[in-house]
């Protein structure tokens, strides 16, 4: 067995797959762009519906395609970065736009302060 760096793996080509990813592999990440339905709610990618999933019902519409974070978005990125000028917030909307990298703010939802308040809260089974 040869190393991953390597194209074959015990006679078999291997896909390296990683965040960085280009077509057409990138439609394996968690965070592209693909809309999943779970009980009515629409997501915008895999790790928005995974992540909604660990907090309240009242608190997943954050993660909806509807929601504050489902969409790459100046006002949806100023929430991340509320110092940031509107031409920088516009640089990223543009850099994760072309990763087709929606996830990446569910991702980064967990780290705002109140997240752990949200999560951490009586959740309903």
């Amino acid at each position: 067995m040869q190393s991953q760096n390597n194209v074959d793996v015990r006679d078999r080509k291997v896909v390296q797959f990683f965040s960085a990813s280009k077509p057409p592999f990138n439609v394996l990440s968690n965070f592209n762009e693909c809309h999943i339905v779970i009980d009515g709610v629409e997501y915008p990618s895999s790790e928005h519906a995974f992540l909604a999933q660990q907090v309240p019902n009242e608190y997943r519409h954050f993660y909806s395609t509807s929601g504050p974070f489902g969409s790459l978005s100046v006002e949806s990125f100023r929430l991340f970065f509320p110092r940031q000028t509107d031409d920088q917030l516009k640089k990223k909307v543009e850099w994760w736009s072309r990763k087709d990298n929606v996830g990446i703010l569910a991702k980064w939802l967990q780290s705002l302060p109140t997240y752990s308040s949200i999560t951490t809260s009586q959740k309903e089974y």
